[in-house]
C-alpha cells in the first residue's frame, strides 16, 4: 500500500492532476533492467504508466523523453527521471493505440511497417541525431563484432553456461563468416544510416491512426532503419505473432522508402538476409552479455546467420553460372 501511495503521488505530480493508483504489476526484474507497470484514473480515465529502472544507464532514453518534448513527431510517449527512496527511475506515460504483440488482425502490422519506414526517413534527414547525443555507430561495430561474438559464445558453451548449443553449426557459421564477412561488412556499410530503435518487436511497437509509437529505447543506435523491421519479422515469426506473410511486410516497408534509399539498399531481399545476419550477431551478443543459459536461443541465431549465409552463397554462384 505504501508504495502504491508513493507512486501515485509522484504521477500526479507529473500530470498536475489527480490520480487513483489501483494496482502496481512487476513486469520485468532483469539483470540490465527492473520494469513496473501501475493502473488507475486520471480524471476519471483509464489510464496506464511505467516505470524502468535501468542498471545499466538511461542517458538514451532521458534524451528520447527531451526529444518528445519538444518535437512531437517523434513517436515515443512522454516520460521524465524521478527519484524514488533514493533510486532513480524513469517514469512513463503508456503508449496510446494497439500493441501489434496483443492484435489478431496482419492488417496493423502492414500499417506499423509503413510507418515505420516513414519514421526510418525522417530519422536520416532532421536533426533528431544531433539531440540524441553519444550514439553509438553501429558500423564503428562491424570489424570486430563476428569474431568477438562467436569467440564468447564458444566460451559460454564450453563452460556449460549455453545448452544446447550444435558445435558443428557453431564452427560451420564461424568458417562461413571467415569466409565472407569482409563482403558483408562492406555492403552493411554502404546502406543508409538513420535512428535505430534497436529492440522493435510487437511488444514495444503500438498501432493508433496509422502512426507507430515505440516504448523501450535503451538499445538505440545509429545504422541502417531496415534493422528494425528485421527484428519485428523474426520476432514475431519466433513468438507465433499474426503477421501474414511477412515478405508482404518488407514489401511493404519497402514501398515507403525514398528512391535515393531504395537505391542505396540495392536489392530488397539481398539487404534484408545481409540484416538478419547483423541482428543474429547483435542478439548473440546479448545473451551473451545476460550471463544465463541462452543456448537453445543461441542455436535459433546460429542457424539464422547460417542459413541467410549459405543462401546469399548459392544466389552468388547462380549469379556466376
Amino acid at each position: 500500500m505504501q508504495e502504491k501511495l508513493l507512486w501515485q503521488e509522484q504521477i500526479a505530480a507529473w500530470l498536475k492532476q489527480a490520480v487513483t493508483i489501483e494496482d502496481v504489476f512487476e513486469l520485468r526484474d532483469w539483470p540490465e533492467s527492473k520494469v513496473l507497470r501501475f493502473t488507475g484514473a486520471v480524471a476519471d480515465e483509464q489510464r496506464t504508466f511505467y516505470a524502468k529502472q535501468s542498471r545499466t544507464g538511461m542517458e538514451q532514453e532521458l534524451a528520447v523523453f527531451r526529444l518528445v518534448e519538444s518535437d512531437k513527431d517523434f513517436p515515443a510517449p512522454r516520460g521524465k527521471l524521478i527519484l524514488l527512496a533514493g533510486e532513480e527511475w524513469l517514469l512513463m506515460e503508456d503508449a496510446r493505440g494497439i500493441m501489434l504483440a496483443h492484435s489478431s488482425d496482419p492488417k496493423h502490422y502492414l500499417l506499423a511497417v509503413r510507418a515505420l519506414a516513414r519514421f526510418h526517413e525522417l530519422g536520416c534527414t532532421r536533426e533528431w541525431r544531433a539531440q540524441l547525443q553519444k550514439l553509438v555507430d553501429l558500423r564503428e561495430r562491424l570489424p570486430v563484432i563476428a569474431d568477438s561474438v562467436l569467440g564468447h559464445v564458444d566460451e559460454r558453451v564450453q563452460s556449460d553456461i549455453f545448452m544446447g548449443v550444435d558445435l558443428e553449426l557453431l564452427d560451420s557459421v564461424r568458417r562461413k563468416l571467415a569466409s565472407s564477412w569482409c563482403e558483408v561488412q562492406a555492403r552493411l556499410n554502404s546502406y543508409p544510416v538513420s535512428l535505430v530503435h534497436g529492440d522493435c518487436h510487437g511488444g514495444n511497437v503500438f498501432l493508433a491512426n496509422e502512426k507507430i509509437c515505440l516504448i523501450d529505447w535503451g538499445s538505440m543506435t545509429l545504422g541502417p532503419g531496415l534493422l528494425d523491421l528485421v527484428g519485428l519479422i523474426d520476432v514475431a515469426i519466433r513468438m507465433g505473432d499474426q503477421i501474414g506473410n511477412w515478405h508482404e511486410l518488407l514489401t511493404a516497408y519497402w514501398s515507403e522508402l525514398l528512391p535515393n534509399t531504395r537505391q542505396a539498399y540495392g536489392d530488397m531481399d539481398e539487404a534484408f538476409q545481409m540484416l538478419r545476419v547483423c541482428r543474429a550477431l547483435l542478439e548473440l551478443e546479448w545473451f551473451v552479455r545476460s550471463g544465463e543459459d541462452y543456448g537453445s536461443r543461441a542455436n535459433r541465431e546460429l542457424k539464422i546467420v547460417h542459413g541467410c549465409l549459405a543462401e546469399m552463397s548459392s544466389e552468388k554462384r547462380g549469379v556466376r553460372g
